[in-house]
């Protein structure tokens, strides 16, 4: 039997950067070693600049340098990064790029919205906890997108959606706390983008992977304790309540939220009227979510030979 491969994968999104060193092994089974976030904003006004801020792009760096030093103790034997929707949009991603590959080590790969959504996809299927339907939705709200993965007879079929929670807050710059008119607007403008993305689609179950699902299953328990949320259940009506909950607090109270990260507090309502809204569009009636997300898919990519 063939021996795991070491591998560290690198997420670089339009909100969060993610670090996962784990051993992959042959049967595609992985045992997570490290499993870091730092939430650094690479995104931050790029839907109406289109470029990456020097502030942004430094504090991003920063946490590169941090979290490689935590990995380079693990000694893994292969290293990939993704770099997502800011990345993509950003006129100015070049010289970003080119210092985060010179601090990783090796080439920061932009992928395709098709592309985020497939390994994301591929990040559940891995995970036998999850039990996915065959008429399965894997879906990653982040920052600047959003990811939506169903599964058809050629295998799964993928779409990027150009609509994230930080995009969301930004086009509307909503008031502290939110307003009515904000919480509607917003759930105006899901409702318009995503029922026109989705056009008809049908899911017998929604799977929730990424950090906007996780923050709020952590807030309905009122914990961060990612081991409890992970395979759990959010009902249409847990979000719907998150939402209007959430709303209702100031941006201070809601980064003293229990089980919230203070960074993700001024995006998390839009990100729960994203999942409320996917929720209505294809009439279901709950969420499960997943700990996992596209970090996993990279490694798993990587481990096979096949990120290049």
């Amino acid at each position: 039997m063939s021996a795991p491969v070491r591998t560290a994968a690198y997420d670089i999104g339009s909100n969060s950067i993610l670090l996962l060193v784990a051993d992959v092994h042959p049967d595609g089974t992985v045992s997570p070693l490290l499993d870091e976030i730092r939430i650094t904003r690479l995104g931050k006004g790029v839907d109406a600049s289109g470029r990456l801020s020097c502030e942004a792009a430094e504090r991003s760096l920063e946490a590169l340098r941090e979290l490689s030093n935590l990995c380079r103790g693990l000694r893994p034997a292969l290293t990939a990064a993704a770099g997502t929707s800011a990345l993509r949009s950003a006129s100015n991603a070049r010289d970003f790029l080119q210092s985060a590959s010179d601090i990783l080590g090796t080439p920061v790969r932009v992928i395709s919205g098709q592309e985020e959504a497939g390994l994301s996809w591929a990040a559940v299927a891995s995970d036998t906890a999850m039990r996915l339907r065959a008429q399965a939705m894997v879906v990653d709200v982040g920052g600047g997108s959003t990811e939506v993965v169903t599964l058809t007879d050629g295998g799964p079929a993928a779409m990027s959606v150009e609509m994230g929670a930080v995009r969301l807050t930004e086009r509307l710059a909503p008031g502290d706390p939110w307003t009515g008119e904000d919480v509607a607007s917003a759930a105006a403008i899901a409702s318009e983008v995503f029922g026109s993305a989705l056009g008809g689609m049908k899911a017998d179950q929604l799977a929730g992977v990424g950090g906007t699902i996780v923050s709020l299953a952590c807030v309905q328990i009122g914990a961060r304790d990612l081991a409890i949320v992970h395979g759990s259940d959010l009902t249409a009506g847990h979000v719907s309540s998150l939402a209007r909950r959430l709303a209702a607090q100031t941006l201070s109270e809601r980064r003293q939220t229990p089980g919230l990260e203070p960074e993700r507090a001024d995006v998390i309502v839009a990100g729960a009227i994203i999942y409320q809204t996917l929720l209505e569009t294809l009439g279901l009636t709950s969420v499960t979510v997943s700990t996992r997300g596209l970090r996993y898919g990279v490694a798993l990519k990587a481990a096979a030979g096949q990120w290049t």
